[in-house]
């Protein structure tokens, strides 16, 4: 019963909104809508993007900057996302698929390899403008991914209240007041909280931009 104690009119209210944006925007990403609005007018077309979870926003990204390297480790969505960018020159794919046989080299209780962690350090500091952190092992690869970001960038961290305090009201949210329990999510945010950060929601997703001081 707890789980849907969120079926509230105003959250239906938001569902259909956000459903009605969705059948006129097919192809934006599954962020907070009003993250997506922002990001349309941030991004330059000579921005360098790292994308964390390949989806929707892949395609989306590739029209809009210079080049996106996507990082994904299910291969239904690499395949999938593979089909929606043929003819994007600019976008760089990668998979780590994660099988049974590969549980000696997981994340601890993040169901991937570290390897897709540590791809992180084939980039050399300030590559990118902008990094979307909406994969698995979230903590892990915000941690390795901010001497990533130039200065002036953006990183983004979708579904942010899922795993960070806040006021959003957005299903299963963790309330203000509360203690960060994920011990890699409480380091990553003792590294960027004196940044600026906005935390978009829309009723139904959350999504944190930090803006990395120029």
């Amino acid at each position: 019963m707890k789980r849907l104690s969120y079926w509230t009119p105003r959250y239906l209210f938001k569902r259909v909104v956000r459903y009605r944006y969705e059948r006129r925007y097919p192809h934006s990403p599954n962020l907070a809508l009003s993250a997506t609005q922002f990001l349309e007018g941030w991004l330059k077309p000579s921005d360098v993007v790292l994308e964390y979870g390949s989806g929707q926003s892949t395609a989306w990204f590739a029209q809009r900057v210079q080049r996106i390297i996507s990082i994904e480790n299910d291969r239904f969505w690499y395949e999938k996302v593979k089909a929606a960018t043929l003819g994007h020159a600019n976008v760089e794919l990668c998979l780590f698929e994660s099988k049974e046989e590969d549980m000696d080299r997981q994340v601890p209780g993040c169901g991937v390899r570290w390897d897709y962690v540590e791809k992180t350090k084939e980039y050399a500091p300030e590559t990118f403008d902008c990094i979307l952190n909406d994969g698995w092992a979230r903590g892990y690869v915000g941690i390795r991914a901010l001497p990533l970001l130039k200065k002036g960038g953006v990183l983004i961290w979708d579904d942010w209240a899922w795993a960070f305090p806040s006021s959003a009201r957005v299903p299963l949210a963790i309330p203000c007041g509360e203690v960060i329990k994920d011990k890699t999510s409480a380091e990553f945010f003792a590294l960027v909280k004196e940044w600026r950060h906005i935390v978009f929601e829309d009723g139904v997703h959350s999504t944190a931009i930090f803006f990395r001081a120029a």
